[in-house]
């Protein structure tokens, strides 16, 4: 089975939202009962929420692309 054929069979899941980059890092910080729940199989991060019943997932390259954006944006540290 694909790498995309994996990401595919997760999508087809009732249970399951595919989400930005952005959306999953808010997830991520937020104070929402959450659970980590990667599928490295598939390449993605996931968060499962027990109090939803779902699982949050982004493909890694996209969260990978959307950090090192967001190192690359940040303002450069000074020091006083």
């Amino acid at each position: 089975m694909t790498l995309a054929q994996k990401r595919d069979e997760l999508r087809q899941d009732q249970g399951t939202r595919f989400v930005d980059p952005e959306v999953f890092c808010e997830l991520a910080v937020s104070s929402r009962k959450l659970v980590r729940s990667d599928v490295s199989a598939a390449s993605v991060k996931g968060l499962y929420s027990p109090d939803d019943n779902v699982y949050y997932f982004v493909e890694e390259e996209r969260l990978d692309n959307f950090r090192t954006a967001r190192v690359n944006e940040s303002e450069p540290l000074q020091f006083a």
